[in-house]
């Protein structure tokens, strides 16, 4: 899957005060569709380390990560690798404050609030895994 227009699309959006319905998970579907790719999560890549995060090949690619001391779902937000040191999402609320604006996040910044967790659609390849509600 080519991601490489990704990150660029997806920077037309930053800082744009606005509540998109369904949140993160519509704002990486109206990305990847405006770059002409399929939003099937069932071939993302299990990134589940710094490391992976600031791998090249992986920018453009979506991280799935659960708010610390959280268990609800299986994962509570997703997010695009920007390039080598961030991320780029539609974020409601990274600290206390409710923001409603795409932004970049630094891999520092975003793991101070979240955990990397693997792609919960790869694991389960003959089960539909429900959309949890971000």
């Amino acid at each position: 899957m080519k991601t490489n227009n990704v990150p660029m699309i997806a920077a037309k959006f930053i800082g744009v005060h606005t509540q998109i319905e369904g949140k993160c998970f519509t704002f990486i579907k109206i990305v990847y569709e405006e770059a002409g790719l399929s939003i099937d999560f069932y071939y993302q890549p299990v990134i589940t380390s710094i490391d992976e995060l600031s791998n090249s090949e992986n920018i453009g690619k979506i991280i799935f990560l659960m708010r610390k001391g959280s268990d609800s779902y299986l994962f509570s937000h997703i997010a695009i690798i920007y390039d080598n040191y961030s991320v780029i999402h539609y974020s409601r609320r990274m600290n206390k404050e409710c923001i409603y604006k795409v932004e970049i996040s630094s891999f520092e910044e975003i793991l101070k609030v979240y955990d990397l967790v693997p792609n919960p659609y790869a694991s389960s390849q003959n089960k539909k895994v429900k959309n949890p509600r971000l």
